[in-house]
């Protein structure tokens, strides 16, 4: 195979994992012209120092380090920029809970013609409530955008690199990778793989950065929820109208047969909420749309670069 390939995995204090996460995509990669990118967010451990060793040792290698800690989806995203590569590996994880050999059958189906190729994931080895919360997260993204995300996927994807330059240049604060490239391009396939636990270390995602993460997902994607909302606020209100305007015209023409006290309370009652929430709705409409167009804040500092020409 001629055309190159570029992996990018992120990471912060994995000193325990880097040189394994480096070893398998050796192994892997081994047949193939490939790039390594490694990118640290102001690692604290000897994290920095073994990337630098390796970078000595391996020029298919290459480290970006930054001035901070941006948190993965920046950093991950920033990344996609320093690619050279015509398919990108958007992030293996230098934790190796994604299997390596995956990657294999993502390059396969980039070769069949495929802009995108997402890894699914089938089962993932960690606690009940984390598993419940994170498919209950896909399901919600899933259902509620006007694209189409695979459930149960992370930033364990294989991309054309026309899909990384469609991306590239937003100021997005915080990116939400799998969505651009979900809104780039419906020519997709998908490779299914259990995730495995994390053999080293621990993970450095506490329950507020997944919490943080999950809802800038949310508000990434979730614009067709709002647009359902707005159409079904709007049709109460049209059905409240109709009733308050009926029980009005019934108490004028025939006020015995007419609903008395409660029934007529309930009409106008609905009729004001329902017209206060679809007006709500509206505003959410417009808040998405300004969303859209300024939704920007931080940009990466690099600290530094190995092996790049």
């Amino acid at each position: 195979m001629k055309e190159k390939i570029s992996v990018i995995s992120t990471c912060f204090n994995e000193e325990d994992t880097i040189l394994d996460c480096y070893n398998s995509i050796k192994n892997t990669l081994e047949n193939y012209n490939y790039e390594h990118i490694f990118v640290d967010n102001y690692s604290y451990d000897r994290s920095r120092l073994i990337i630098k060793e390796i970078c000595e040792k391996d020029k298919k290698v290459k480290a970006i380090f930054n001035s901070k800690n941006y948190g993965p989806f920046l950093s991950n995203y920033n990344a996609l920029n320093f690619t050279s590569g015509e398919i990108v590996i958007v992030n293996f994880p230098t934790d190796m809970q994604d299997p390596p050999e995956k990657i294999l059958e993502m390059i396969k189906e980039i070769e069949k013609g495929f802009d995108i190729v997402y890894g699914i994931k089938t089962n993932t080895e960690e606690n009940f409530l984390m598993k419940i919360s994170r498919n209950f997260f896909y399901f919600i993204v899933n259902k509620f955008s006007s694209n189409y995300y695979p459930q149960n996927v992370n930033e364990f994807i294989c991309v054309r690199k026309k899909i990384v330059d469609s991306v590239k240049g937003s100021n997005d604060y915080f990116p939400y990778v799998r969505g651009y490239f979900a809104k780039a391009s419906d020519n997709y396939s998908k490779i299914y793989y259990s995730r495995n636990k994390r053999q080293k270390g621990k993970s450095k995602n506490n329950l507020l950065e997944l919490y943080s993460q999950a809802t800038n997902g949310l508000i990434s994607t979730m614009d067709k929820f709002v647009h359902i909302l707005s159409l079904f606020f709007l049709l109460v209100s049209a059905i409240s109208l109709f009733s308050t305007f009926f029980i009005i015209g019934k108490k004028l023409i025939n006020p015995i047969s007419a609903p008395q006290g409660f029934a007529f309370l309930t009409s106008v009652s609905l009729l004001f909420f329902s017209f206060l929430v679809f007006l709500l709705c509206l505003i959410l409409e417009y808040l998405i749309a300004i969303h859209r167009q300024v939704r920007f804040n931080n940009k990466i500092i690099v600290e530094s670069k190995l092996n790049f020409d």
